[in-house]
């Protein structure tokens, strides 16, 4: 502690010593009201020096500012831009006054002001600004790929964190189930990546959220895209497709993907060891899998104070996989048997989702949401092995008919405390499971639970580069698994502080501690194992493990480049562990789950990147991950995750991969050759056709291995994935836009949305 705390005095004397002045002021209008979203740009020639946006009070603040004469630039939709030369010598305080543009030049109006340069950092994490390159994509996963904390993949259409996990998704606050196909880039406003996010969603087991703001068209309008991409042989590709229609009260949009991957063969071996047995196997493995999704998307402003929406959204995904194989068994005697075995494994699933949304605005700031939720969930699972002796068979064979639905009503209400926020809510959720074995004579595994949540959260500033956000909630779990009830409360917290050091740095401390329900297939009871000589089955006694989490982070950003450093330690109490034993008769393993000792993990990570707004950009992010398990010595494993993309007239490109060499459990160890990676070049035809052709998976082909030895059980699994290797792919996308001019009503013209046309 004494030497955390000469760190951060260090810290805070050297941000002391680099900011040495600051510019501040109140932006009105004629009417001396204060506006809202205000880009303020500081220039010194044509070098970028910093910007902010104006808040809800008119009021900005651009610090560490060195002696000199600068440009600065105020930019606002609706008003007149003006710039004008400042000498700065110490710190200064203007206000300006922007006039509103005539009524006749709103519609032409183009404010082009550049803030991709601009990044605002608070206690819960970070908001960007697109590039005018990035808006003027027309897909919306290519203008995010510019975030310096994302990682996205244009062509799998998927968004994930530097770190590997997948945030929540949320536009304009409200979450969504699918993907971001219907943005349209050149209506979103900024990009908020939360990386400590309030108790509101930690709750829910997300750690880390994406909000796309965008504003209301200011147009009637209509949008079509498609795109399609495959592999050469025809066994692997992905299509979707979105159709948007609206204007500035109403936006319909229907989107559909689908994905596929046919004949992906692997070869496999198998090593298992137990008392009075030694058994070898390998063979060949074949899957096919597709997942469908199809979305159904309602905003509706019935008002300016009123706010709908509805989502439905349905996923499909049917999959199979295939073996076959031959072996040797060893007894305790020595007596060896050769064998032959195949089998089946089948899981089809559907997930229906449907949300109704409403949003009532009492005033700035203070607003009160509703969100009603009903689900269902159908999944069927098979699983089929046998093995053929010279003198006997095996034959195992499970067939599960699994439902669930299930549903909740969410309120939120947030409201203004002077410069603070304060934030209440209440979560009531619902959860009905039925896992009917078909063949076996299992009796049904019924699980159902209950959660009543509150929670309360503050936030603000506590000086002008000082934020914080303090929450806590209370979690109420009524559960009943097969007969065996629990009724529990469960604690939930998050606190983070954040200190602007200038417009460049910053530096954030977080702690949470949340709780980790067991998923029902952990609950289980009855066998999920085909295994001749493994025994798969859940503990319907687990109770929720929990874990604390701490991290410090460090962002830099100036002029493109970004470099984000981090230090994080997690523990989790009660985890729940995999457990096994032997029968001493059958010499049978059994797999199952308990809430087992305590296991914690040291994260260190660096993000450097540099983004060029001309040509494109790169990210590179490492990371090494130390687990401590309960009675084990430290294992050290490290994470690699790159991206890179860029644009050059009619060109464009993107690749990333992802690579995990090594990873741990309690009594297991995988290591992984080969690495995630994609690479796509894309020519444009013209605004609307395009054509792409790229490689997947060109490090090599995917390996696995995977040991584990507990007790007396000891067993090696090898998979080699020969189809996963340099699989080219070609594409075609298609882009349409339509849009008409609203009759121009003066209830529009004086509309008092805050917005930014860029």
């Amino acid at each position: 502690m004494k030497r955390l705390s000469f760190f951060l005095l260090y810290i805070l004397l050297v941000a002391n010593l680099y900011a040495q002045y600051r510019l501040n002021g109140v932006i009105r209008n004629e009417s001396k009201s204060p506006i809202v979203g205000v880009v303020l740009e500081l220039r010194q020639d044509t070098t970028f020096v910093g910007a902010t946006v104006s808040n809800a009070k008119g009021e900005y603040v651009i610090s560490g500012i060195q002696n000199g004469n600068y440009i600065i630039t105020m930019s606002c939709y609706g008003y007149e831009t003006i710039s004008q030369q400042i000498s700065i010598n110490g710190n200064l305080r203007r206000n300006y006054t922007l006039e509103l543009l005539a009524e006749g030049q709103i519609s032409e109006v183009t404010v082009t002001a550049d803030r991709s340069q601009l990044t605002q950092t608070n206690a819960t994490g970070t908001t960007y600004f697109l590039s005018q390159q990035a808006k003027a994509m027309k897909n919306p996963y290519q203008a995010l790929q510019e975030i310096p904390k994302l990682v996205v993949n244009p062509t799998d259409k998927t968004v994930t964190m530097t770190d590997g996990t997948k945030p929540l998704i949320l536009i304009n606050g409200v979450r969504y189930n699918g993907g971001i196909d219907s943005i349209d880039p050149s209506l979103v406003e900024d990009v908020e990546v939360i990386e400590s996010p309030s108790v509101r969603y930690l709750n829910s087991g997300y750690v880390a959220l994406l909000n796309i703001k965008t504003k209301r068209t200011p147009t009637t309008y209509q949008a079509f895209d498609f795109s399609t991409r495959h592999s050469l042989p025809v066994l692997y590709g992905n299509s979707s497709a979105s159709y948007r229609i609206g204007n500035q009260k109403m936006q319909l949009s229907l989107t559909g993907q689908h994905w596929y991957f046919h004949h992906d063969d692997s070869e496999w071996s198998s090593a298992q060891q137990n008392i009075g047995y030694l058994k070898n196997s390998e063979g060949t493995r074949q899957w096919n899998g597709q997942n469908i999704y199809a979305q159904l998307n309602l905003d509706w402003f019935a008002s300016d104070k009123d706010y709908l929406v509805f989502n439905s959204s349905l996923i499909d995904n049917p999959s199979k996989y295939a073996s076959t194989g031959q072996g040797l068994l060893k007894d305790a005697t020595d007596a060896s048997k050769a064998f032959t075995t195949w089998y089946d494994d089948k899981v089809n699933y559907f997930v229906n989702s449907n949300n109704l949304y409403y949003r009532h605005t009492f005033k700035d700031n203070v607003y009160l949401e509703n969100t009603l939720r009903f689900n269902l969930n159908g999944n069927q699972t098979q699983g089929e092995r046998e093995e053929n002796y010279a003198d006997w068979q095996y034959h195992n064979l499970y067939d599960y008919d699994n439902f669930r639905y299930s549903g909740g009503l969410e309120t939120h209400f947030v409201t203004s405390l002077g410069k603070q926020q304060l934030e209440l809510g209440n979560e009531l959720s619902y959860l009905n499971d039925k896992l009917k074995q078909e063949k076996a004579g299992y009796p049904t595994f019924r699980h159902q639970n209950t959660n009543e949540y509150f929670y309360a959260g503050l936030s603000g500033n506590l000086s002008k580069n000082l934020s914080y956000s303090l929450s806590a909630g209370m979690n109420y779990i009524s559960r009943k698994a097969d007969n065996i009830r629990y009724n529990y409360f469960r604690p939930v917290e998050s606190v983070s502080l954040s200190y602007r050091i200038n417009s460049g740095h910053a530096i954030t401390f977080s702690h949470s501690l949340t709780n980790s329900a067991p998923q029902v297939g952990q609950l289980n009871p009855y066998n999920t194992s085909t295994d001749s000589l493994r025994v798969v089955s859940g503990n319907p006694y687990l109770l929720p493990q929990r874990i604390y989490n701490w991290q410090m982070r460090y962002s830099f950003s100036k002029k493109g480049f970004s470099l984000m450093p981090s230090l994080a330690y997690q523990l989790v109490t009660d985890e729940i562990n995999n457990i096994g034993y032997t029968d001493p008769q059958s010499h049978i393993y059994t797999q199952t789950y308990e809430n087992y000792g305590h296991f914690s993990r040291l994260t260190a990570q660096v993000t450097a990147g540099y983004q060029n707004y001309k040509w494109g950009g790169i990210n590179l992010t490492i990371a090494n991950l130390t687990n401590y398990f309960e009675h084990q010595s430290a294992k050290n494993q490290f994470q690699y995750m790159l991206n890179f993309y860029g644009y050059q007239k009619r060109w464009s490109w993107n690749g990333n991969l992802s690579y995990f060499p090594k990873q741990y459990g309690i009594h297991s160890k995988t290591i992984s050759r080969g690495a995630e990676s994609e690479f796509t070049l894309t020519y444009s035809l013209n605004d609307q056709w395009a054509l792409n052709a790229g490689m997947r998976y060109f490090l090599g082909m995917l390996k696995s291995r995977v040991y584990t030895d507990e007790d007396t059980y000891h067993s090696q699994f090898f998979m080699d994935s020969k189809d996963r290797r340099y699989k080219v792919l070609i594409g075609i996308s298609y882009s349409f836009r339509k849009r008409r001019a609203p009759n121009r009503q003066t209830k529009y013209l004086n509309s008092t949305e805050s917005g930014i046309s860029l």
